[in-house]
């Protein structure tokens, strides 16, 4: 006789749900690399080709699945979609290398577009963001000198530099001297080098020696200078010194406590001395050797010193800054593209490579405090064969079949 009380766990099993259909698994890979190194810049309203390498398949149980199709979008700052054309090099995707893609569109306005590609069976998505750069259309004057720029004097004129060498008339000809770093006072050229310092008084355009002193500063710790009418202020591994026109000579600081990474004058009787994040303000006055400084060690942020003030370039935060000699501090974005390099002269301002237009042309960025606001990045084309050199506070200098040209940073 059957067992009745187990009749209903058999009709359970007779009658539980069918089992479900299996899922296959599979693993996308879906790999994206723009066909440049980097030095890639858009500028509003100028067409810009970009190219990608592509590759990408499904792992699935079964066996590889290969991209069937890839979808890209092209949108503004406003989430608003841009007009662009989307053609390949090579076909099919099974291509080992790679299949190229190429985006062609023009972005409308400054600020920032996103390139998203899409691949399809679910294969990935990747998003490509990009920023557009507004070129500020600039007014160049050939000095007709072979130089890479000027040391400006106060009465308009300048000082030649050449590589590591300044150059200069003299009553008996022109005078080649190589330099560590070299600057300009009301009346006088210094030059400081491994052979001591040089000072050369200038009488109209010609330059006759003045007095030399026996302190050294080679070019693997060149120090850094700041000017204030007949004042220089040196800040070196050796200490902090001020030397004027006159001759004199005065220790401020002993030791390395007193190297700055930047220097700048507040007035005749005060200076500002920046290293890392920190600047200190300090009174000429209170300044003997015996003094101790309590500044911050030195610091891979880059610090500059200009008219307007301290840059400081943070790339772990993406972001310029703008130290005013009053203390009030301005910031803007950074782009992510390499600094020019920077020389051993006391008036310099961050000049950023943003890299070729894809049309024969290089943009460089030149950093602008603009008034009652943040830091922004201004484009400048530079045509086939002008290499841009350096960016002083009034002018961004380049060179073009072998001559010196210029044109205001600020137009």
């Amino acid at each position: 006789m059957p067992n009745v009380r187990a009749l209903p766990a058999l009709l359970v099993l007779a009658c539980g749900h069918p089992p479900e259909p299996s899922i296959e698994r599979c693993v996308p890979t879906f790999d994206v690399r723009p066909e440049w190194t980097g030095t890639t810049a858009l500028v509003a309203a100028l067409p810009f080709l970009l190219t990608y390498r592509v590759a990408g398949f499904l792992d699935c149980e079964s066996g590889r699945r290969e991209i069937e199709r890839i979808t890209v979008e092209v949108i503004d700052d406003s989430g608003q979609p841009l007009a662009h054309i989307v053609g390949s090099n090579s076909d099919p995707f099974s291509d080992p290398s790679g299949r190229m893609l190429n985006v062609f569109f023009t972005p409308a306005a400054p600020g920032s577009v996103v390139v998203r590609l899409v691949a399809e069976p679910s294969i990935g998505v990747r998003q490509h963001a990009l920023t557009v750069y507004q070129e500020t259309p600039r007014p160049w004057s050939d000095t007709g000198l072979d130089c890479d720029g000027l040391l400006e004097r106060p009465d308009g004129g300048g000082v030649c530099v050449k590589g590591t060498r300044v150059e200069f008339s003299t009553p008996t000809g022109i005078v080649q001297k190589s330099f560590s770093t070299a600057v300009v006072t009301d009346s006088m050229l210094w030059v400081f080098s491994s052979d001591g310092v040089e000072a050369w008084r200038f009488d109209g355009q010609q330059a006759t020696p003045a007095f030399t002193r026996t302190e050294t500063f080679p070019s693997s710790s060149a120090p850094i200078l700041a000017t204030h009418g007949s004042q220089v202020a040196v800040s070196s591994f050796e200490g902090l010194t001020l030397y004027d026109e006159d001759g004199g000579l005065r220790e401020l600081v002993r030791g390395p406590r007193g190297r700055a990474q930047a220097l700048r004058f507040l007035d005749a009787s005060t200076l500002l001395l920046a290293r890392g994040r920190r600047t200190e303000r300090l009174a000429l006055d209170d300044l003997d050797a015996s003094v101790v400084l309590d500044t911050d060690p030195m610091d891979s942020m880059p610090v500059l010193a200009g008219e307007d003030g301290f840059w400081r370039l943070d790339a772990v935060r993406n972001q310029v800054t703008l130290e005013r000699p009053d203390g009030r501090v301005v910031e803007g974005q950074a782009p992510r593209a390499s600094l020019a390099p920077t020389r051993s002269l006391p008036d310099l301002v961050p000049l950023f490579r943003l890299g070729s237009t894809g049309l024969e042309v290089t943009l460089v960025g030149l950093t602008v405090a603009m008034p009652d606001a943040g830091v922004t990045i201004e484009g400048v084309r530079l045509p086939r064969g002008v290499d841009a050199t350096w960016l002083s506070s009034r002018w961004l200098y380049a060179r073009r079949d072998g001559s010196l040209i210029r044109t205001p940073r600020v137009p």
